[in-house]
Formats: structure tokens, C-alpha cells, sequence
């Protein structure tokens, strides 16, 4: 008890340093991608490519139209989406964590990234300069799970190296066996996880393009005062660039498929815009980079599970 005291003391004077801060969240959801797109793949097998971490964001390189431009890796964004300052509104519709707004579309000849290309295909356009702030260099765009999910992942943070293997051929299990196996549910494009708090499960979204670790406001009502430390907010900034504040809390006992986590900070806020697109499936919150940079994981997708190794 008294180490544990000893610990929330040292995260609390942490949290009173610095009362205020920003954070970014990436999550778009938006109706363009049910049609299929075009796909050729140039080769298979096991593909290994370096990425690197740069304000909490994971930034790869890729090739477009054949020029090789920085993009942010984007487990929240349905497809692919380009970086696009033109003021005019768009003609589709699209969601974000802080509401509802309109995107462009742009066609793009050819994508080229982990040896796969995609050609004659159909982008999401806005304006993402916001995000080049936190990236601190120019972003081409975010590359989602439509670029995902024909392959499964694996995200190692130490060698900052994503791996990605045809399922068909091989298992990302017989690289390296899984401590812990999580079952994934989909949000639409979103891959969601269990993630289990002083014993009580919730489902939160694994979004590669969130810089901060957000809880539903009213998931927090499921637990005691005492068992999270509070101190200062945060400003969470969104694709459509509006903002909303959020409460820090420290919440202890965080596990993942049995593994503990220790204690974790959680930043409370609404989240009523992504549970209203589908009140059947219920989000307490999402999981970013601050918290899943710490781990080696990898998702299957044929599966549909989240390892972490």
C-alpha cells in the first residue's frame, strides 16, 4: 500500500506540472469505402518495414502517383486519406470524435506501400496540416484499415519495425508466440479490444492515430472515486480540427488479455458521437499511441484477434 501511494503521489505531482496539453485523435468514419477497391499485389509473404515515432505518431513512408511521401499510420481512419488544404466543403459525409463535418474525394492512380499496390482508387481529401504539427514534418496523409487488413500486423515499438505477413501462408503466432490473445470486435472500420480496469471489461477501440488514451465519461461512473487520482485536462484536437476538453485520471490495475499494465492515464471526455453512429455496439473509449508505443503486438485479422508479445 505505501509504494502504491508513493506512485500515485509521483504521478499526481507529474499531472499538476503540467495542467494543460494537447493531444490529437484521428479517428474519421465515413461511407466511401464500401465499394471495393482495385488491388494488385506484387509479392507475398513476409514484409518488414521500419517506421518511426515522432510525436506519438507512426510515421511510414509510401509512394503515391510514385512520388515517396511521410504518412501517419491510422488504425482509426477507414482507408486512405490525403493531405488537402483546399477550402472548399466536401461532398461526402464524415464523423469525428468531436462531430459530424464534410470531406473530399480525389482519385489517385497508384499507392505503393509494404509491396502491395493499389491502383485506380478513390481517397478521402481534408485538411490534416494540424496533424503535421504534432508529426513535426510534412504529412502526405494517413494510411487506414482498408491498407491493413488484407495482412496481419505486428507493431514492434523497440526495433520500430512493422511486420506484415499473408495469413494464407503463414502465422504471425509462429514468429513469436502470444503472451495473451484478446478476442477483436469492429466499430465499422475500427478493431476493438477488452480492456479490463479494477476487474470490470470494457470495449475500446485500437486507434494507432490517437495520441492519448480517452475513456467515455460516463464509463468512469462505474467506478469509485478512489480508485483513480485526477489532476489538470487536456485538449483533445480532431480530424475536423475542432477541440473538446478532457479530464486526466489515473486509473490502476489496467490489464490487457490478463496482462497488467500498471497504472495508466486515461484522459475522461465524451465519446456519445462514436456510440450514436451504432447504439448496439458500445465504445468506452480508445486505446493510442501512449499506451500501445509501451507494448509488442499484432492483430490478426483472419481471426480476428489482438496478440500482445
Amino acid at each position: 500500500m505505501y509504494n502504491k501511494k508513493i506512485s500515485f503521489t509521483w504521478w499526481l505531482m507529474i499531472l499538476a506540472s503540467v495542467l494543460w496539453s494537447q493531444s490529437r485523435v484521428s479517428f474519421l468514419h465515413t461511407k466511401l469505402y464500401e465499394t471495393p477497391i482495385d488491388r494488385t499485389t506484387v509479392s507475398r509473404g513476409i514484409t518488414t518495414l521500419p517506421f518511426t515515432l515522432s510525436g506519438k505518431m507512426v510515421l511510414v513512408q509510401a509512394e503515391l502517383d510514385g512520388e515517396k511521401k511521410h504518412f501517419l499510420l491510422d488504425t482509426g481512419a477507414p482507408g486512405l486519406v490525403l493531405n488537402s488544404r483546399d477550402d472548399r466543403p466536401g461532398s461526402i459525409q464524415a464523423k469525428s470524435l468531436n462531430g459530424d463535418f464534410r470531406v473530399g474525394e480525389v482519385f489517385v492512380r497508384s499507392f505503393t506501400w509494404r509491396e502491395t499496390t493499389w491502383t485506380k482508387i478513390t481517397a478521402v481529401s481534408l485538411d490534416l496540416s494540424h496533424l503535421e504539427r504534432y508529426a513535426r514534418m510534412p504529412l502526405a496523409g494517413l494510411i487506414g484499415m482498408d491498407m491493413l487488413k488484407t495482412q496481419d500486423m505486428l507493431f514492434d515499438p523497440e526495433r520500430q519495425q512493422l511486420v506484415f505477413v499473408q495469413s494464407e501462408k503463414i502465422s504471425l503466432t509462429e514468429l513469436e508466440p502470444p503472451r495473451a490473445s484478446l478476442p477483436i470486435r469492429y466499430f465499422d472500420h475500427l478493431p476493438m479490444i477488452q480492456v479490463e480496469i479494477d476487474g470490470v471489461k470494457l470495449w475500446f477501440g485500437v486507434d494507432t492515430g490517437a495520441g492519448a488514451s480517452l475513456i467515455d465519461q460516463e464509463a468512469c461512473q462505474l467506478f469509485e472515486a478512489n480508485l483513480f487520482a485526477s489532476g489538470g485536462q487536456e485538449e483533445i484536437e480532431a480530424l475536423n480540427q475542432q477541440s473538446r476538453i478532457g479530464s486526466r485520471k489515473i486509473f490502476e490495475n489496467v490489464l490487457l488479455g490478463g496482462v497488467n499494465l500498471g497504472d495508466q492515464l486515461l484522459i475522461a471526455t465524451d465519446l456519445s458521437n462514436l456510440k450514436n453512429h451504432d447504439p448496439s455496439v458500445k465504445i468506452a473509449g480508445l486505446v493510442g499511441m501512449d499506451l500501445l508505443s509501451k507494448i509488442k503486438f499484432s492483430i490478426n485479422h483472419k481471426n480476428h484477434l489482438f496478440h500482445i508479445l
